[in-house]
């Protein structure tokens, strides 16, 4: 996921020029994980309806673009950082058995992260500017899928 905003004079917080189009901060997430535990209920021999939940990690990258002249030679020009915060995740999901060894799922799956400081620090005139922001992850995702397990399948006892 990649979030942009155009227009930032030099980092936010700070109005954006109108003829400063080009200046930017963008937030990229580069990837996530999870560890969780899985517990359910079989609601039909093949169907089984569970929840999930465990500890969560994403890692996400911030850059900021201060290169039209409404900068006034400020310096870096790019500002980049990247962090990899822990957090919790939680969810619901169905799995079921469709044919011989086929099996579907679908899955939800919210991740909250606490609030991030983040801070800009460019130059202006050998004087530092320095701009503070907080990041505050959340995701939504849902998957699905299709899995085939080898091997032979324990038999259903009654």
């Amino acid at each position: 996921m990649t979030t942009s905003l155009q227009g930032f004079g030099f980092s936010p917080g700070v109005p954006a020029f109108e003829l400063a189009k080009v200046d930017s901060f963008a937030l990229r997430t580069t990837w996530d994980a999870s560890a969780r535990a899985r517990v359910g209920y079989l609601v039909t021999p093949a169907t089984l309806l569970y929840a999930t939940g465990g500890a969560a990690w994403q890692h996400f990258d911030v850059n900021s673009a201060c290169v039209s002249a409404g900068c006034g030679g400020s310096t870096p020009i790019v500002v980049t950082d990247s962090l990899t915060k822990t957090g919790w995740t939680a969810g619901f999901g169905a799995e079921t058995m469709l044919s011989g060894n086929w099996f579907a799922r679908a899955e939800y799956r919210y991740a909250g992260f606490a609030p991030t400081s983040l801070t800009i620090t460019r130059q202006f005139a050998g004087t530092p500017l320095f701009t503070n922001f907080d990041v505050a992850m959340r995701t939504h995702t849902a998957t699905f899928g299709v899995s085939y397990k080898f091997g032979s399948l324990p038999l259903a006892t009654n």
